[in-house]
C-alpha cells in the first residue's frame, strides 16, 4: 500500500506539471507598439537582412493579434542588393509572410535565391527561415534556414543544400518603424 501512495502522489504531481505546461503553451501572444495594443488590420513591415549581401523589406497588414500565433501577410515588396564582393553570395527574392508565436518562435516565408560564384557557380532556393525572440521582448530574431540546390543554375560539384544561419529578421509597426513589443 505504501508504494501505491507514493506512485499516486507522483502521478498527481505529473498531472499538475502537465496541466501547467499545457496552459503555458496555450498562452496568447499580444503585440503592442508605443504602449498600445496593435489592432488586427494595422500596417506592418517585415525585414530580413542577409548581412551586407542583401536585404528585404515587405509591407502588409497584421492579420491577427492576441492569438497563439500572430500572422502578417505582405503585399508590397522591396529588396536591396548588397555588396558581398567577388564570388558572392548574391541574394534575391521577396519576403512574403511572418508568423510570431507565444513561445517566441518567428517563421519567415518567401522565395529567395542564394547564388555563389566562387569556387564555382552554385544556385540555391530558400523558402523558410526560423528563429527565436524573447517573450516578453521585441519581435526581432536571428533566423536560419536550409537552402536547396537548384540543378539548372548550378555547376557540377555544388553541395545539395546549405544551411544559412545568423540572418537578421524583425516584424515592425509600419507607423513607428520599430519592432512590436511581444508579451503573453
Amino acid at each position: 500500500m505504501r508504494g501505491t501512495r507514493v506512485l499516486s502522489v507522483s502521478c498527481l504531481t505529473l498531472l499538475v506539471l502537465g496541466a501547467s505546461a499545457v496552459n503555458a503553451a496555450a498562452s496568447k501572444l499580444l503585440l503592442t507598439s508605443a504602449g498600445k495594443v496593435v489592432a488586427p488590420g494595422s500596417g506592418d513591415v517585415g525585414t530580413l537582412r542577409f548581412g551586407p549581401c542583401g536585404s528585404f523589406k515587405s509591407t502588409g497588414t497584421l492579420a491577427n493579434n492576441g492569438a497563439m500565433a500572430d500572422k502578417s501577410a505582405f503585399t508590397a515588396f522591396e529588396s536591396n542588393a548588397g555588396g558581398c564582393g567577388e564570388g558572392g553570395p548574391s541574394v534575391g527574392g521577396q519576403l512574403e509572410g511572418i508568423v510570431v508565436t507565444s513561445n517566441g518562435l518567428m517563421t519567415l516565408t518567401g522565395k529567395f535565391t542564394y547564388i555563389t560564384e566562387l569556387p564555382k557557380k552554385c544556385e540555391y532556393s530558400l523558402t523558410k527561415l526560423k528563429g527565436k525572440f524573447p517573450v516578453p521582448g521585441t519581435t526581432s530574431a536571428q533566423v536560419s534556414g536550409t537552402a536547396k540546390r537548384v540543378m539548372t543554375g548550378s555547376e557540377h560539384g555544388c553541395k545539395g543544400a546549405i544551411h544559412l544561419t545568423g540572418e537578421e529578421a524583425s516584424l515592425e509597426d509600419l507607423e513607428s518603424g520599430t519592432p512590436f513589443e511581444a508579451s503573453v
